[in-house]
């Protein structure tokens, strides 16, 4: 379903709405409020009644504060039941789209910034939020208390009823476009709010190169642009929202003059008792805040419609297979065939072959954007091919194989990724349950025994983004540890020794050597002084295999 044809907030959020039991819960105390609320002006009709013939009753005295404090537990207990209502809703809706994100297709998620989706998932689902909590109370009361008071008008005098309606009539066709032009002036907001995000990530992500090329004003620049942008829009948004209130209130004032002025002759010729128009009176404010939470949740549910389409946008991305097949044989040969690839217009494979290979080290080599990195993914099934096919154990790859295909494979990226999270959490990404003593031995093996005594052994060390708790090259060697935590039977390193001296490389590469003795290892490298120690090299060439050497001491086709 396309953005253009998002349904209202209501049907965007059916899905993840709470059960039937709960709405007549709100419903049931909502209607319990209303009463109580409406039994205090008739009751206090008759004690003013009493009071203006000089007499008290005690009893209608106490029975009036009783049914004022239990009105006002009532209206307490469904707020906070509409309030949990909407916060569930909320949670199932956001806990959709954080999986369907983790699961869309990484090509489409190259085409937005991070921190923007993350902004457009809390922030966009907080107007949601806000219509399914607090406005959902209040306009549940505010039209059972309108409808009701509206009742007790008519049974008490039609006349001054009439006059009531008038007005508040005036005051909703001065609001309804108010509240019309609410969805798309929110979706501007919410669009400026994520952009701002964004920017924000990136300037507090990478300050150290903001200070050292003195980009500090060129900050300063872009942050007055686009804070002045979102305050823009938000007093818009501001101005459009204090409109009810006033209007709401207009209409109130409007009605009290005209009642005052009409009830002052009904009294005096004893068609209307005092205590009628005290009644009425408290009638009448009692009708300006459902008219004004009516008002307001009409507002704000427009712009619960603009955020509903901006996330149906997220929805409609394309995800992977969601499907889950058992465990497929391990992975004895891998071989892609006729691969065709572009990324945003551009060409990235062309036809590319590559040969069947089952164990070994095969280093890929070739020039910056040959299309090295994007075989890799393609290997990891993060991108799929415009033609041509990946064979694992000469079957074609299926979409629905790729959690399988993943579970026999590990990756070591260019630029290792650290979540902000312990040690233990980083390494064991997937798999939690791993023993403490396999995750000692992927780091001893990995070269991290020098860092693992610095840091006392501590598998509970927290890792942040820029504590510098490791160098480049333990950055390297940290993801080659992860990536031993896990069984594979392929291995693939993208640029795995740029960031170390030439002992560590050289340790690293004897790991290497060791493990592909009975795994595929698969290893992009422009360092050429480490050829000879491959068992194949292949040499890319603007997305095409220019050249296969077999070079070792085991092929590896």
């Amino acid at each position: 379903m396309s953005s253009e044809t998002t349904p209202g907030a209501f049907r965007f959020v059916r899905a993840y709405l709470p059960e039937r039991r709960a709405f007549i819960g709100l419903l049931a105390l909502t209607l319990l409020a209303t009463v109580l609320e409406l039994s205090v002006p008739i009751v206090a009709r008759d004690l003013i009644d009493q009071l203006t013939v000089g007499s008290h009753d005690l009893v209608v005295t106490s029975f009036l504060a009783l049914l004022v404090i239990l009105a006002a537990l009532a209206e307490y207990l469904a707020s906070v039941q509409a309030s949990r209502m909407g916060l569930d809703t909320v949670k199932g809706l956001r806990f959709r789209l954080i999986g369907h994100l983790v699961r869309a297709q990484t090509i489409n998620l190259h085409q937005h910034h991070s921190s923007e989706l993350a902004a457009r998932v809390m922030a966009d689902s907080e107007e949601l939020n806000q219509v399914f909590s607090t406005d959902l109370a209040a306009l549940v009361g505010g039209v059972l208390s309108f409808v009701a008071v509206l009742g007790v008008l008519l049974w008490l005098d039609w006349r001054l009823t009439l006059v009531i309606l008038g007005c508040l009539l005036g005051g909703a066709i001065l609001i309804t476009p108010i509240a019309l032009s609410m969805s798309g002036l929110n979706k501007q907001i919410l669009q400026s709010y994520a952009d701002l995000t964004r920017q924000c990530s990136e300037w507090f992500r990478h300050h150290e190169l903001v200070k050292v090329y003195g980009a500090d004003h060129q900050v300063d620049v872009q942050a007055r642009q686009s804070l002045q942008q979102y305050r823009n829009l938000a007093l818009r948004e501001a101005r459009g929202l204090s409109l009810i209130g006033p209007i709401s209130n207009l209409a109130l004032m409007a009605s009290l003059i005209i009642l005052i002025a009409t009830s002052t002759y009904w009294i005096a010729d004893g068609s209307m008792t005092m205590g009628t128009f005290t009644a009425f009176l408290l009638y009448l404010f009692g009708l300006a805040f459902p008219l004004i939470s009516m008002g307001m949740f009409f507002a704000n549910y427009q712009k619960a419609c603009g955020a509903a389409a901006r996330l149906q946008t997220l929805l409609d991305l394309p995800f992977e297979s969601p499907l889950k097949t058992a465990a497929e044989d391990n992975i004895s040969a891998l071989q892609v065939q006729g691969a065709d690839l572009s990324l945003n217009g551009q060409r990235i494979l062309r036809q590319l072959q590559l040969p069947r290979m089952h164990k070994g080290l095969v280093i890929i080599s070739g020039p910056s954007g040959s299309g090295k990195t994007s075989l890799f993914r393609v290997l990891l099934g993060l991108y799929a091919l415009d033609k041509g096919e990946v064979r694992v154990n000469d079957v074609p790859l299926q979409a629905e194989q790729l959690a399988s295909l993943r579970a026999r494979m590990a990756w070591v990226e260019q630029e290792p990724a650290l979540f902000q999270a312990t040690v233990r959490d980083n390494l064991c990404l997937g798999q939690p349950g791993i023993a403490s003593e396999l995750v000692y031995q992927a780091l001893f093996e990995a070269g991290l025994e020098p860092w693992l005594t610095r840091i006392g052994g501590n598998l509970e060390l927290p890792l942040t983004e820029q504590n510098h708790q490791l160098s480049g090259g333990e950055k390297q060697r940290f993801a080659l540890a992860r990536a031993l935590v896990r069984p594979f039977d392929v291995l693939l390193l993208d640029e795995p020794t740029s960031a170390l001296d030439k002992a560590n490389a050289q340790q690293l590469m004897n790991k290497l050597r060791e493990i592909a003795k009975h795994k595929l290892v698969l290893m992009i490298s422009h360092d050429k002084s480490l050829f000879y120690l491959a068992d194949q090299v292949l040499q890319m060439e603007n997305g095409q295999l220019a050249e296969s050497a077999a070079v070792g001491r085991t092929a590896a086709v």
